[in-house]
């Protein structure tokens, strides 16, 4: 029997189902959906090429997706997790979109089987999310994610000792503390204060924190749903089928005039039963940015590299790869530039005409 009733209300200190679960990640991905261009925005690290907000927009699409399936068929808080982290591995692009993947994989398998969640479980589940965080990362970088979901763990520790009046005060907690985070990150990453902005996916991670508290104190207020999903539902139906195939390696030149060489991101699903740091050690070599998330049989596979023909040559040695994507960094940094520019200028047309 489900812990929520027909009117959608949960008692404060009632644990969490898998129906409440997945009704607070669907509706978290969809608010957190109306901040993708101001996310988008303020992306300018590892490269300036505005797609953070879009890609974690994407991976948390994947997310609900899954997390609605899995509560339609009757799955526990477990087994939900389970589904929408491995949901989110496939689904996860770029950097910040593949560590957020690996946080609900950190989580998912901190859950376990638990049928449903207490503040003391979704706390142990933060902690383990940021430890796997760090762990994907071949050189963790402070003032990005990374500290914000650290930061998050760390303020909901408590939690883990003491009881709380209900999730929505957990989440509020972790929320505010992954904000307060965000607030101090270019006073850890140069590139930040240099362009006055904070880190994109530490505030995106804050927004989906911030957007799973209020749905919480919803629930247990007794208001239940506070929108349809569409916008979660809507990004994943216009993805779902955008799996690219095997992609061409397009090698650069070695030196570009003008602006800063970044090279080309690859991604890729591998499926191979090396372990992981085997994987790791045989692609760090080849570039920057290398992110390896999953588990024997089953790989993420993110790195910036000007070596493109090379790692795709090494991934497929090391097994099947799958969903192959290269894209230009200098080209889509450029164009995160020039819309910037327009951006400026339309407002400054506005400022001046008003």
């Amino acid at each position: 029997m489900s812990t929520v009733s027909v009117a959608g209300r949960l008692q404060p200190g009632a644990p969490w189902d898998g129906r409440v679960l997945g009704e607070v990640l669907e509706q978290a991905a969809a608010e957190f959906a109306r901040h993708v261009e101001e996310i988008n925005r303020i992306n300018v690290f590892p490269v300036p090429d505005g797609d953070s907000g879009t890609n974690m927009e994407r991976t948390l699409a994947a997310v609900a997706h899954a997390a609605r399936q899995a509560a339609a068929a009757g799955a526990n808080a477990g087994e939900l997790m389970r589904q929408a982290a491995r949901a989110a591995l496939l689904g996860a692009r770029g950097n910040s979109g593949v560590i957020l993947a690996e946080i609900f994989r950190g989580m998912a398998r901190q859950v376990g089987q638990l049928a449903a969640l207490q503040p003391g479980d979704m706390a142990e589940a933060l902690a383990a999310g940021a430890e796997a965080a760090y762990r994907a990362m071949s050189d963790p970088v402070e003032g990005t994610i990374l500290t914000a979901i650290r930061a998050a763990a760390e303020a909901t520790a408590r939690f883990r000792r003491e009881p709380a009046r209900g999730m929505a005060e957990l989440l509020r907690t972790a929320a505010e503390a992954a904000q307060e985070a965000t607030r101090r990150t270019p006073e850890l990453l140069p590139i930040l204060r240099e362009r006055g902005v904070v880190d994109a996916a530490a505030k995106g991670l804050a927004t989906f924190l911030e957007a799973a508290a209020r749905q919480a104190a919803r629930i247990e207020a007794g208001g239940g749903r506070a929108g349809s999903g569409r916008g979660a539902r809507a990004a994943q139906g216009e993805r779902a089928g955008a799996a690219p195939g095997r992609a061409e390696a397009q090698e650069r030149p070695a030196e570009s005039a003008g602006a800063p060489l970044y090279g080309q991101e690859v991604q890729l699903l591998l499926e191979s039963e090396l372990e992981r740091e085997e994987v790791r050690r045989r692609l760090e070599p080849l570039g920057e940015s290398l992110l390896v998330i999953g588990e024997p049989g089953l790989y993420r596979v993110h790195i910036h590299t000007r070596r493109t023909a090379e790692v795709l040559e090494a991934c497929r040695a090391m097994g099947r790869t799958d969903q192959e994507s290269v894209e230009d960094l200098d080209e889509e940094a450029a164009r995160a530039e020039a819309e910037l520019h327009v951006r400026e200028r339309r407002l400054a047309e506005g400022q001046g005409a008003s």
